[in-house]
């Protein structure tokens, strides 16, 4: 809604007179400012058209649908028209049976009929609501096609009137504050936007003199007063300028009142003369009042709008009329009639203005008393009758002029109605066209069907004869079965010695084989199961497929002292690793169908900047098998979610070809048994778990891995170490960006792993000197699990051995030495890390021991959980109790004398300095942050008490995701071990490897491992086949996901360039282009000049393709190309607009070339 201010000063005045002066002059009496806004509610829907405007609109739509070009949907019927037409002349055969062909096709006098048909099933909704038919004049539901105006009913001097809310200026307000006061005061919370500062409207109202004897009056009777009056202040033409002063709106409306009721005094100006010429005797008052109406309305009430000199104008012509004496009188203005009013003489006195109730007229110097003979009445009177004359002359002719239009515009009208007509005859003629042409294409699809039919009838009677000749046949077959029979009888006892003699040839040659000394391989044009399972395991045992064959024969000859007549080729041995991850699906596929409640899980990591995903499922927190491991384009949750459903359709695929089911059935139990998803906690996992509902038609339960929360700890703990070393002004010497305590633990870890920079050799005499593991300083991984505040202990524990292994015995070049020296010997340091080690004593270790290492169900964690921040919270809001713990943060007891690392940081914390309370508070609010953000539904949310139906679906979800870490990290290290392996071969080999596939093979019968082998044999090939094939797809998404990236690259710079172009013909300066010296002059000329740049030539590449183009106009902002093809001349150029900073910005990339 739209709110204007309305601004209305009132002046008080007690008992004083108004004169001219007062306004001029001074000031002599308060004010009171008002201030009134108007509230409008704009029209919704756009309102009906009138019959010119309708009529004018169907011209434009004529005007533009004979200047445009046809539609596709027009060229279309024209071509079906000509197709018809054509195979109506066609009589040959062959355009009969292409006739037939497009019999079924759907024509566009076909969709004009479907479109007809949707149009008249079409209604449209009502412009008139409720509000208008039950007359609620309070809802805004109600005359959609108007202005609505807000009116209120107000308390105004004792009375109720309807007027617009108002209020009383208060000191210190503004008037637009006073408007939205009054606004807000009397309608409450209305939803308004003002508009400006300003008032649109002030005005000045004042009131009666006395206030007491006199109340305020104001003529606005109702709402739709006040409705008009605003809609004419609305169509001035400066009703919001600042400067215009609008009139008062209620003396206005009162003095349109007044004024609309005034009546001319006929009567009064009757009484007038009688009186004062004594005309009783002579004439009657009605008879005199007729005659002054008379002269009034025929001849002067166009004329004379001053009622003063109205009357005496009637007065004088009366006089005539009635051959009455003109007065004389010293006082009235003189006045002669007929001549204009800035030509009249005034003799008046200002002192006595004019009384309106009498009239007197004022005569020349000498009065006459013959007034018909008076040289000066009678030229007026000539004057006035010729004026007259003419006047009926006029309208004489106007009259005529005016019948003759509507004579004109009846023709014109009529000729237009013949003009429709004629237009409509013709659109039912070409309609009459179109249906005949329609009949005739049915009537030959008739013809063609009865020609079809009789053809079939034809074929029925050929069929009907062959049928009667073989019964005749099978008569004769008959007779000659029986003869045969007997010979089969007869030839059964021949057969009966074949068998016996082709079963002695087999005993023979099994007894010759036995005695044979050669290992037969082969089993038809295939290798034999026992080959293939012995392959298999070549292949889990990481044995090249080159040497499989070596390895095979060697075992043959060595150990079963025999020769072997045939071993594979690496390539077949390749073949056999898909065989081994067909084997796996059908594994993981009978696993899935054999349970009610699975877990699906996946990870996903870069090699060598490919992105590979791994699927698994898990059912009862120690069964994980593999579903897919396969390299995606990218990381977008579609990718995901396409990699998963895949996935699972060739599972079910596969495993209905084997068992002969229906590949429906077994795809349908695979999604039903899904309950629950298991990822890590990013962004894009949550998408794709919300996808897989929708997918899978299910409510998943979407869980995440409670394990890698500690890496965001360690971030976290090491952001806020960092900001204690900044306020405490603690510097260290090892290099890094993750605080003190953290590069001094890189540090170590540099100086024990790598060689040239750090010391292993010296760092592993050092471990064996004092009977320590080598592992004892695992490799530092930054914010990865614990690792961080494992080494913070392992440091505490030999500070002293490490001090000394620095200064003395340690070999490291550079500064690597030195700095981990003088940050061991750092006090404020080595607090910190001893703060790290008590958090991974009391914290993360027993984290990673309760949800990693033992089997619990990731919804059974939340009582831990629980317990955890609890106790955490405890040591926050008291830090002391930290420097002595008895339990962990899980309540489980810590035991110094078992544990050496444990013993050493409580030695170190019974210093009990006030820098280790601050470290352990620091070390402490980082963990429970991250706590508290990412285990929020354990601690106080939907797992915190979770239900019965919630824990048995996720009963076979585990506490972590680290399956997915171990699945990938092994097709890492075959990937690392084979680079030029394809995906499908290792993935094969680690599907079969972690989800133990040849231990399930061995668990089924003799008959069942062949019948599996035999299966996947061929199935293999196929896998092959789509492998290369999702290969090659791959490929291409990659490119196209590279090309996606280097287009928003090029946008992005071409954005940037447009913009300086853009500055530069903002501030007339092109020396910051990057563009050549003639393309700046030409730039410095556009900007002279923007008409310089017409009728220039270039030649303007687009999309690879080179056009001619010519500047036409030079446009504010853009210009107008004529653009031809290289082949083509300029006459058939076709004209385009192209903004400036667009064209500019392709000639400084070099796509125009000048001509």
């Amino acid at each position: 809604m739209r709110c204007v201010q309305l601004c209305s000063h009132v002046k008080i005045l007690k008992k004083q007179i108004l004169n001219p002066s007062f306004y001029t002059n001074q000031v002599r009496h308060g004010s009171i400012l008002y201030s009134a806004i108007c509230v409008e509610r704009h029209p919704v829907i756009t309102p009906d058209k009138s019959r010119i405007e309708e009529h004018f609109s169907e011209i434009l739509s004529k005007i533009e649908e004979e200047n445009s070009y046809l539609s596709d949907h027009e060229v279309r019927h024209l071509k079906e028209l000509q197709a018809a037409k054509m195979k109506q002349e066609s009589a040959d055969e062959e355009t009969a049976n292409a006739e037939a062909a497009d019999a079924e096709t759907i024509t566009a006098l076909d969709l004009e009929d479907k479109w007809d048909a949707e149009v008249k099933s079409f209604t449209p909704a009502s412009r008139i609501t409720q509000a208008d038919d039950s007359g609620d004049q309070q809802s805004l539901d109600r005359k959609l096609d108007s202005s609505l105006y807000l009116l209120v009913k107000q308390n105004i001097a004792g009375r109720e009137h309807w007027v617009l809310p108002q209020a009383t200026w208060e000191e210190g307000e503004t008037l637009r504050q006073t408007a939205e006061r009054a606004l807000s005061s009397v309608c409450g919370d209305v939803r308004a936007n003002v508009l400006g500062n300003a008032p649109c409207a002030v005005a000045k109202y004042e009131p009666p003199t006395d206030a007491e004897e006199q109340p305020i009056k104001i003529n606005m009777k109702t709402g739709q007063d006040v409705i008009n009056l605003i809609n004419d202040i609305a169509c001035s033409p400066n009703l919001l300028c600042n400067a215009t002063v609008v009139k008062v709106v209620l003396d206005t409306t009162k003095a349109k009142t007044r004024n609309s009721k005034q009546k001319f005094p006929y009567t009064a100006i009757a009484q007038n003369l009688i009186d004062s010429h004594s005309l009783n005797d002579n004439i009657s008052l009605s008879l005199l009042r007729r005659k002054i109406q008379t002269v009034y309305q025929e001849q002067y009430s166009k004329l004379i709008k001053n009622i003063t000199r109205n009357w005496i104008e009637i007065d004088f012509f009366v006089r005539q009329d009635f051959k009455l004496p003109l007065e004389t009188s010293a006082t009235a203005n003189e006045f002669i009639p007929g001549k204009p009013e800035s030509e009249q003489q005034s003799n008046s006195s200002p002192e006595r203005p004019a009384s309106s109730s009498t009239c007197t007229v004022v005569t020349p110097v000498k009065t006459r008393t013959d007034c018909e003979k008076c040289p000066t009445a009678k030229k007026l009177t000539f004057s006035f009758k010729k004026t007259l004359q003419n006047e009926k002359k006029k309208l004489t002719r106007y009259k005529h002029l005016s019948a003759n239009f509507k004579q004109v515009y009846k023709v014109r009208e009529t000729r237009q109605k013949v003009k429709r007509h004629e237009e409509k005859l013709e659109s039912l003629k070409l309609e009459v066209r179109n249906k005949e042409i329609k009949i005739k294409y049915l009537q030959s699809k008739l013809t063609t069907a009865v020609n079809r039919n009789n053809d079939l009838l034809k074929e029925i009677g050929n069929l009907q004869s062959e049928n009667a000749r073989l019964q005749k046949d099978l008569v004769g077959s008959k007779t000659e079965c029986k003869g045969l029979k007997k010979e089969v009888k007869a030839s059964h006892s021949n057969l009966l010695v074949i068998d016996q003699l082709r079963s002695e040839i087999e005993e023979y040659q099994t007894q010759s084989t036995n005695k044979s000394d050669v290992f037969i391989s082969m089993k038809g044009k295939t290798y034999s199961p026992v080959i293939r399972r012995c392959i298999y395991q070549q292949l889990l045992c990481d044995v090249p497929i080159t040497n499989c064959g070596t390895l095979l024969w060697n075992f043959v000859t060595t150990v079963l002292q025999k020769k072997i007549d045939r071993v594979p080729c690496a390539t077949t041995c390749s073949q056999m690793a898909y065989e081994l991850g067909v084997l796996s699906t059908l594994q993981l596929t009978e696993f899935m169908l054999s349970q009610q409640y699975l877990c699906l899980s996946w990870d996903a990591t870069s090699l060598e900047g490919e992105h590979v995903n791994e699927i698994h499922v898990t059912a009862n927190k120690t069964e994980c098998l593999i579903l897919d491991i396969k390299h995606l384009p990218g990381g977008k949750s579609s990718d995901y979610v396409t990699h998963v459903m895949s996935a699972m359709t060739e599972a079910a695929a596969s495993y209905a070809r084997y068992s002969g089911s229906r590949q429906e059935e077994v795809y349908h139990a695979i999604k039903s048994s899904i309950s629950a998803t298991l990822t890590d906690r990013a962004a894009v996992n949550a998408c794709v778990t919300r996808q897989l509902r929708d997918e899978l038609e299910s409510e998943l339960i979407q869980l995440n891995c409670n394990v890698h929360p500690l890496d965001s700890v360690a971030r976290e703990v090491r952001r806020m170490l960092s900001q204690l070393d900044k306020e405490h002004g603690i510097t260290g010497h090892c290099y890094g960006t993750d605080g003190t305590a953290a590069n001094l633990i890189n540090a170590v870890s540099v100086l024990r792993f790598k060689d040239g920079t750090g010391d292993p050799l010296g760092f592993k005499n050092l471990l064996r000197q004092h009977d320590l593991p080598m592992g004892t300083f695992v490799r530092y991984v930054g914010n990865r699990l614990h690792i961080m505040f494992h080494l913070a202990g392992i440091l505490m524990t030999h500070h002293a051995m490490l001090l000394a292994f620095t200064e003395d015995q340690c070999t490291a070049g550079g500064l690597l030495r030195s700095s981990i020296m003088k940050d061991l010997k750092n006090e404020k340091i080595m607090v910190q890390v001893w703060a790290l080690g008590v958090c991974g004593k009391v914290f993360s270790g027993p984290w990673m021991t309760r949800f990693y290492s033992s089997q619990m169900s990731n919804l059974e964690m939340g009582p831990h959980v629980q317990q955890c921040v609890k106790n955490m919270e405890t040591w926050l809001e008291n830090p002391n109790l930290l420097l002595q713990p008895t339990e962990d943060a899980f309540g489980t007891t810590l035991n110094p004398e078992q544990d050496s690392v444990w013993g050493a940081l409580l030695e170190y914390g019974e210093q009990n300095e006030e820098f280790q309370v601050v470290c352990l508070k620091e070390v402490l609010r980082g963990a429970l942050t991250v706590l508290n953000r990412q285990l929020n539904d354990f601690i106080s949310g939907a797992f915190a008490d979770p239900s019965a139906d919630m824990r048995e679906k996720t009963a076979g979800a585990p506490s972590h995701n680290m399956s997915s870490e171990r699945n990938l990290g092994c097709y890492d290290r075959l990937w690392r071990r084979a680079p030029n392996a394809t995906v499908g071969f290792l993935t094969g080999k680690v599907k079969c490897k972690m989800n133990r596939t040849l231990e399930w093979l061995n668990s089924k019968t003799p008959i069942e491992q062949e019948k599996l082998i035999e299966f996947v044999v061929n199935e293999a090939r196929e896998e092959r086949v789509r492998a290369f094939a999702e290969q090659k797809s791959l490929c291409g998404a990659i490119s196209q996901r590279k090309q996606e990236v280097a287009l928003l690259r090029k946008k992005s710079k071409r954005n940037s360039l447009i913009r300086q172009i853009n500055k530069a013909i903002k501030e007339k300066d092109v020396c910051e282009l990057p563009c050549s010296d003639s393309l700046k002059d030409r730039l410095k000329k556009y900007f002279e000049d923007p008409t310089s740049v017409v009728g220039m030539l270039v030649v303007h590449t687009v999309d690879i393709t080179d056009w001619y183009a010519r500047v036409l106009k030079s446009l504010p902002g853009k210009f107008e190309f004529s653009y031809w093809s290289m082949n083509e001349t300029e006459s058939s150029a076709v004209d385009f607009i192209r903004p400036v900073n667009d064209f500019f910005a392709d000639a400084v990339q070099g796509d125009v070339a000048f001509l």
